[in-house]
C-alpha cells in the first residue's frame, strides 16, 4: 500500500504508524502543506460556494521523527513499511521509459 504524502528526506519506502485497523494514524500537524507558487492553481476543497475553497495538494511529512514521537507515546504501537508517492512517480516513469524503449526498436530494425 502506499501512503499519500512525500517523504521529506526522499525516501521511497516509510515506517508509517497505523492503528489497529491499518489505517495511517498520523498526529495532527505532521503534515507540511505543498506550497503553491502559481495563483492560476485550480482550487480543490470545500463545494460550498459561501466559503473560500482550501487549496489541497500532496503535503511532505518528517515519517522518522512521526515514529520517534508515537513510540514515545504508545511504546509498542504498531508500524508498516509503505511506499511514499515519490515511488509511485518514478514507478510510472519507468514504465514509460520502458514502453518508448521496446516501441523504438521496430523503427531500428526497419533502418537495417
Amino acid at each position: 500500500p502506499f501512503v499519500s504524502y512525500y517523504d521529506e528526506r526522499g525516501s521511497f519506502f516509510v515506517r508509517v504508524p497505523v492503528d489497529d485497523k491499518g489505517e495511517l494514524a498520523l498526529p495532527d500537524g505532521s503534515v507540511k502543506p505543498c506550497q503553491v507558487d502559481n495563483e492560476n492553481e485550480p482550487l480543490v476543497g470545500q463545494e460550498d460556494k459561501d466559503e473560500e475553497p482550501q487549496k489541497v495538494g500532496y503535503g511532505t511529512v518528517d515519517f522518522e521523527a512521526v515514529v520517534d514521537s508515537t513510540e514515545r507515546v504508545k511504546p509498542h504501537g504498531s508500524t508498516q513499511l509503505r511506499a511514499t508517492m515519490l515511488f509511485l512517480v518514478v514507478m510510472c516513469l519507468e514504465v514509460s521509459d520502458m514502453l518508448f524503449a521496446v516501441d523504438s526498436v521496430s523503427a531500428i530494425v526497419a533502418q537495417v
